[in-house]
């Protein structure tokens, strides 16, 4: 072994400058360790999150779908709310005519049934012995 100036062999730095070495690159390999297990875990969490927006994407289009469809059913309800409407009056307007026209035939007969009336009554007083 060679001596040098400070009193150390030659071989001693050598073993200590292997051993430093061998620890940085240990501690090299370990952050690099550490740094692909959090890429691992931003990949997959990169693709839950695609999993997730197309999860979305799809409910949001079921949802637009679902609401044409309750578009549509409430418009054929409210057009046949609307004809229900149009009978009902129409029936209304008839039915008042109706009435209008039996009030007017029963005046008519009691009308009638009371001239027949008085003029019985007038025939059996003429007709009566004084």
């Amino acid at each position: 072994m060679t001596t040098e100036p400070g009193g150390e062999t030659m071989a001693s730095e050598t073993t200590a400058a292997a051993l430093n070495e061998w620890r940085l690159a240990e501690r090299a390999a370990e952050s690099a360790q550490r740094g692909r297990m959090v890429a691992e875990a931003a990949a997959r969490a990169a693709e839950e999150a695609a999993q997730a927006a197309v999860a979305t994407a799809d409910a949001a289009k079921a949802a637009l779908a679902a609401a044409s469809l309750a578009e549509e059913s409430a418009m054929k309800t409210a057009k046949a709310a609307k004809t229900a409407v149009d009978v009902a009056r129409a029936d209304l307007v008839d039915a008042e005519a109706e009435s209008a026209a039996a009030a007017r035939e029963e005046q008519a007969a009691h009308a009638k049934y009371r001239d027949a009336a008085e003029r019985a009554s007038q025939r059996s007083h003429l007709e009566e012995p004084t």
